[in-house]
């Protein structure tokens, strides 16, 4: 995990704001033999969308990946594959099967990627089955090119790190949500904010005030204040 954590050390730095790159941890549903993997064995899969203007703009973008990580860079028509919105939708959801159980937890963190992918890589290797990933979103450092307005959604960071505990039988509930809960324990020290739209506030309550900064959050509280003064409607869960 050190290589993958020092390569990605090195893409961050310089990561173009026209790509989004993820990574996910997971376990190969079948044996890749080009690249020496077994079905079931463990993965870190990395996934970069070059967003441009031209089929030439792309692939200047995507050209440091070509490679990969010790050579092991993309496998055969896998390689910069045009891939409108749907498809990008399509790739998200087949993670995601229909009629199978998920529990889901996440947060944002400025963390050395050492550290970070390093306690991934630990959770993954204790995960109670095959079917559980995480997902993480690497940002760039450049600013965006639409400066964002004050919002509600006011919480980012260097990385976006979702786990998702995945499983078929309703038995297994309680083995894969212990698994979720201490997998968010572990990464507790690394986190330095939530997402709104995944994060468990059911577990713990709290999070709701560090999936927005201190002036979103204190402006909600004052919207909500102004408009619902006796808060006879609903508010996050466990905070009244």
């Amino acid at each position: 995990m050190a290589d993958v954590a020092t390569w990605v050390e090195q893409l961050s730095r310089g990561l173009d704001r026209r790509l989004e790159l993820s990574l996910a941890f997971a376990h190969a549903p079948a044996a890749i033999g080009a690249l020496g993997i077994e079905g079931g064995d463990p993965v870190v899969v990395m996934t970069a969308v070059a967003f441009a203007g031209s089929r030439e703009e792309c692939d200047d973008l995507l050209a440091p990946f070509e490679e990969g990580l010790g050579g092991r860079g993309f496998v055969g028509d896998e390689a910069r594959r045009e891939t409108p919105q749907h498809a990008l939708y399509e790739v998200a959801g087949a993670r995601f099967p229909s009629g199978r159980r998920i529990a889901a937890d996440c947060l944002w963190s400025e963390s050395e990627p050492s550290l970070l992918l390093g306690a991934l890589g630990s959770a993954l290797s204790v995960a109670p089955n095959a079917s559980a990933w995480i997902l993480v979103n690497i940002g760039s450092e450049q600013p965006p090119l639409v400066a964002p307005t004050p919002a509600a959604f006011s919480m980012a960071g260097r990385f976006y790190v979702a786990v998702y505990a995945v499983w078929d039988e309703s038995e297994a509930a309680a083995r894969n949500q212990a698994w979720l809960g201490e997998t968010m324990r572990a990464l507790e020290p690394l986190a330095s904010g939530r997402y709104i739209g995944e994060v468990d506030l059911t577990a713990r309550p709290e999070r709701a005030r560090t999936s927005f900064s201190p002036a979103a959050w204190q402006r909600l509280n004052a919207v909500r204040d102004h408009y619902d003064g006796e808060h006879l409607v609903g508010w996050f869960p466990g905070l009244g």
